[in-house]
């Protein structure tokens, strides 16, 4: 079975010039307890929704942290979008990874969806436990 915690916030709004904050996506990916370091999260626009351009990708760094930054070469259209988790490239060759599950690393299986708002810092952390039904 698969637990997916999520922690949602957003903040934002106009800087100290009256102009509108650059759209931002952070958050925190954990894996078991543990940063899912050097993995990559994807937010692929929901056509569903209305969505379209290119996926938005980051590397998630040593702490579990990943940030994805509005700039004039890189926009971030508002909307839903789809989110995949991948795990680093050696995962599965470490002899204590527990199994990724297959599914988080696909936008259209994972079933996590995300609005992102324009102008604002969106806050989306995703915490992976896996967990091993009990038994009687």
């Amino acid at each position: 079975m698969l637990a997916l915690v999520l922690a949602c916030s957003g903040c934002g709004g106009r800087t100290d010039s009256g102009e509108m904050e650059a759209t931002s996506i952070r958050g925190v990916v954990t894996f078991q307890g543990q940063p899912l370091s050097g993995g990559v999260i994807v937010f692929a626009p929901d056509p569903e929704r209305g969505g379209q351009g290119p996926p938005l990708t980051a590397d998630i760094a040593a702490d579990g942290s990943y940030a994805i930054v509005e700039t004039p070469q890189r926009p971030i259209a508002p909307g839903y979008y789809r989110v995949a988790l991948a795990p680093p490239p050696h995962w599965r060759y470490a002899p204590h990874a527990a199994p990724f599950p297959l599914a988080l690393t696909r936008p259209d299986q994972s079933g996590l969806l995300r609005d992102i708002r324009a102008g604002q810092v969106n806050l989306y952390s995703f915490a992976v436990e896996l967990t091993v039904p009990a038994h009687p």
